[in-house]
């Protein structure tokens, strides 16, 4: 890896054709800290709807009760 052989930021983005030095810099940081560039693993969001809203939403869309995102919010 390209970070265990001190090259600079500049250098590696140059040699994988990177556009942004900083991405390269925030990562050999979280290499530096962590051992690895990969992200963490996160935890499962909560849904925002529920069945009984997913149910609505595509009952009024296929009556076509609902055209648009504002009459859907309202129809829950």
């Amino acid at each position: 890896m390209m970070f265990e052989h001190d090259f600079a930021a500049r250098e590696i983005t140059a040699k994988i054709g990177c556009e942004n030095h900083t991405a390269i810099i925030r990562l050999k940081k979280k290499y530096a800290e962590t051992g690895r560039v990969e992200d963490n693993p996160r935890l499962d969001q909560s849904r925002m709807l529920n069945e009984c809203n997913k149910h609505t939403i595509i009952r009024c869309l296929a009556n076509g009760e609902c055209l648009n995102a504002v009459q859907l919010i309202k129809s829950l």
